[in-house]
């Protein structure tokens, strides 16, 4: 946890303690260092005046920011670009969360169906609203807090047998290793959470240090259980929740150890190794009575042979563990991480901000320019005295003004008017000019927000917008895709580790059909490894290329389906091909009601719902129909039914 290894007696460890979970660690220094490492990043990051641009940028999302005015009667201009790029970014950011694909751990039919169960159940999750709304909150902090992070954790309360779930955490709330530089959690020494509970829930969290957690809180000796100490259990109080990693020194040779404590105030409430990793495993019993196989091999034999354990040739320990060592379940998204601390050194938000400020400026110069432009009347006093001119309102229409002329003058030697010029084109030029850098800096340009650049062909709106579309794919990817392919690891190792029971799961068939499924902890096979195979943003370019293609004639209804991601693409697809080919078929299947066949109709009656054609000749099929809205080739016409059910 510090620059200095702790000696070697510290972690020394009895041999009659056998909880593989407990750590050996000193309570007094952990304490301490755990403190020290958070004070020391804490300062660090304060010289760096991160805390300082974090607040800037978020102030400057919520429309807090400089505002100026051109004199004391002005009003003031503020047009908030900050908030509607990321508002703009966002949505197609997670327009279409990525797919997720499970690759064997060998070549064998049960592995391949594990893995492809494994990916519906994956791919599932990954689109949950719950899923996709943690997401979005990570990616809308990031550029603002150059980081944000997101946690995994076993819940015992959700299901039967308990879950696994993943929670966002605020960049308020976390301190880690400034001297790690990447945004890997397993690669810093520590990671350090400030938890918001109340008192009641951490003394049910840890009971056997109830008299501590009292004392630490200041809870006054011999009190009654009362109304009054009702109220304190429900006070809020903040605990360190730290993941760590040491090393244990033996010799020449070191191990890596992997914990976590809990600290509240100066009260360790607990430590423990890496409760998300097995230690001890499972003794597994086999026999090495070798039995005649149809399918075993020499090398099989032998391969089986040299894996024995020297120690026990009835006996191989088995670890149910998906990750080779222990892992902290944290997740930093970063997309500006250059190499020297975990963070951010900038964001897309910080670079615009003199941006922002300059489009206030130029906004109130021009609004208090056009206001001016109306001019102003300046009347003689010797005809209307100042008295009267402060209580009239020159520029209402319904107010009659009248005016004494002295003889032999006339009333422009009464009245006069100043003119003044409104904002010009120029400035207006300046203005947009600005406003568009911004945009194109936070890769939202006008194209991106639905907007025609004046004099842009179709094509060159069409490059503006997938130069933007580059962008925020690389973004995706160093985010959202690397959080999902993160999520979709931890989730294997929770299973693996605590799915000792079936756990009934429910997905989304491709076909709209909804599969039920009991998983165990022996579906995770040792070698599996998830990858993305498609980002949000391909998948928004493969849908408009489907279009495309079906209006160039080159596409299927099918493939059209699916590209769109639209449910039930099979089914769509056979509606939309039956009701341009065999109208009467459509109608007969999908839109008349069923009733009991007459057994004197011919059965092809019963079927077509019509005469046949005398002899053998079918029926021919229509000519097909091009689509509603006009000739030629273009997307495939829906079913009615499809349709009026969307409406």
């Amino acid at each position: 946890m510090n620059d200095q290894l702790p000696s070697q007696d510290l972690f020394a460890q009895p041999e009659e303690i056998l909880d593989p979970l407990y750590l050996d660690l000193d309570d007094d220094q952990l304490i301490k260092t755990v403190k020290e490492n958070i004070r020391n990043s804490v300062n660090f990051y304060t010289d760096k005046k991160l805390y300082e641009r974090q607040e800037k940028n978020f102030n400057y999302y919520l429309g807090k920011q400089n505002i100026f005015k051109t004199s004391s009667t002005a009003r003031p201009y503020k047009e908030n670009i900050i908030y509607e790029g990321i508002s703009r970014q966002k949505p197609i950011e997670l327009s279409r969360m990525p797919d997720l694909v499970v690759k064997p751990g060998d070549d064998s039919k049960e592995s391949k169906e594990s893995a492809e169960q494994l990916t519906g159940i994956f791919n599932s999750d990954s689109k949950r609203r719950d899923n996709r709304k943690l997401l979005g909150l990570a990616i809308k902090l990031e550029p603002l807090y150059f980081y944000s992070v997101v946690k995994t954790r076993w819940n015992p309360e959700k299901g039967m047998h308990g879950d696994y779930e993943y929670v966002h955490v605020h960049p308020d709330n976390v301190v880690f290793d400034y001297n790690c530089s990447d945004n890997d959690a397993n690669k810093m020494r520590f990671v350090s959470e400030k938890a918001k509970l109340m008192l009641k829930e951490v003394i049910m969290m840890f009971p056997d240090k109830e008299e501590e957690i009292k004392a630490e809180f200041g809870w006054g000796d011999g009190e009654n259980a009362t109304r009054g100490d009702e109220e304190k259990l429900a006070s809020p109080i903040n605990i360190l929740e730290t993941w760590f990693h040491w090393y244990k020194l033996s010799g020449e040779e070191a191990e890596r150890v992997d914990g976590v404590v809990w600290i509240y105030g100066d009260t360790l409430l607990k430590k423990m190794r890496n409760p998300y990793f097995d230690y001890q495993g499972k003794k597994k019993k086999f026999t090495w009575v070798l039995k005649e196989r149809d399918s075993a091999s020499m090398d099989e034999i032998f391969e089986m042979i040299d894996s024995r354990s020297v120690e026990n040739d009835e006996e191989l320990v088995v670890y149910n563990n998906y990750f080779q060592e222990p892992e902290k379940p944290y997740f930093f998204m970063v997309y500006e991480n250059m190499g020297k601390q975990p963070i951010g050194e900038t964001s897309r938000i910080e670079q615009v901000l003199e941006f922002q400020d300059s489009l206030n400026q130029d906004g109130s110069i021009i609004a208090d320019m056009n206001i001016r432009s109306r001019g102003k009347d300046i009347f003689s006093t010797d005809a209307i005295p100042q008295t009267t001119l402060d209580r009239i309102d020159i520029y209402d229409i319904d107010q009659v003004l009248g005016i004494d002329v002295p003889q032999g003058s006339s009333i422009a030697n009464v009245h006069s008017r100043i003119e003044q010029k409104p904002a010009t084109a120029q400035q207006y030029r300046s203005m947009e000019e600005n406003r568009q850098k911004a945009f194109e800096m936070m890769a939202v340009g006008a194209t991106t927000r639905g907007l025609k650049e004046p004099d842009s062909t179709l094509g060159e709106s069409q490059m503006a917008r997938e130069a933007d579309y580059g962008v925020i794919d690389d973004i995706v990817e160093d985010t959202i895709n690397a959080a999902a392919e993160w999520q979709a690891n931890w989730a294997m190792q929770f299973i693996k580790l605590f799915y000792t029971k079936p756990h009934l799961r429910h997905i989304l068939g491709k076909d709209g059909d909804v599969l039920h499924s009991r998983l165990t902890q022996d579906i995770v096979n040792d070698g599996m490894e998830v990858v993305v195979s498609a980002s949000g943003v391909d998948k928004m370019i493969r849908k408009r290329m489907a279009i495309e293609n079906m209006k160039l004639g080159i596409g299927d209804p099918l493939s059209f389906y699916e590209d769109t991601e639209q449910s039930n693409p099979k089914e769509r697809a056979k509606r939309a091909m039956m009701v341009q080919l065999a109208p009467q078929m459509y109608i007969q299947e999908y839109l008349m009601e069923q009733e009991p066949a007459d057994p004197n109709t011919p059965l092809t009656n019963q079927v077509m719902g019509a005469p046949q054609p005398p002899g053998d000749a079918l029926p021919s099929a229509p000519a097909p129909q091009p689509p509603m809205g006009g000739g030629g080739v273009g997307v495939p016409q829906d079913d009615p039914l499809g349709l009026y059910e969307i409406i």
